[in-house]
């Protein structure tokens, strides 16, 4: 459960569920979860769930915002598919520092943020992608980002 609590997406199976056993078994929640669940449902309702040992059906846990999506069992893998095409229209890197910012922004203030967010476009506007984001946008056609990208982990 901890790394479905700490994934960006999360697609699910319309028959998937969650339990926080850990009570059950005379264990605090772990893996992280006190760290995400909270962030994701809310402290109250993280209490909630903890403290009673909860099983959360698939829908229940969308309408907390612990999965993203619900699908059949036979259309996991296409719903899946689709919102892997969808990474293709979005630059990598600024994706990246678009998270790297999202999960600063709670230790932040506003003029910090905003500090580290115009840091991030600086960073950005000199890379390819941005010269390939802008000149597919002036002609009108879909931007093919990752050329010129080292394949290596900075």
């Amino acid at each position: 459960m901890s790394f479905i609590l700490a994934s960006d997406f999360v697609l699910a199976a319309d028959d998937s569920f969650l339990i926080f056993a850990q009570p059950k078994i005379g264990l605090p929640l772990d893996l992280s979860a006190t760290y995400f669940l909270p962030r994701i449902v809310g402290l109250k309702t993280a209490r909630k769930l903890a403290l009673t040992a909860a099983r959360v059906d698939a829908e229940e846990a969308r309408m907390l915002g612990i999965f993203d999506e619900i699908h059949s069992v036979d259309g996991l893998e296409l719903a899946l598919s689709a919102l892997i095409r969808k990474f293709d229209g979005a630059a990598p890197r600024a994706g990246g520092r678009s998270k790297v910012l999202l999960n600063a922004s709670e230790r932040n203030g506003i003029v910090e943020q905003m500090d580290r967010e115009v840091q991030a476009i600086g960073e950005c506007v000199t890379e390819p992608d941005f010269a390939e984001g802008v000149s597919a946008f002036l002609e009108k056609r879909a931007p093919v980002f990752g050329r010129g990208i080292e394949t290596h982990r900075e």
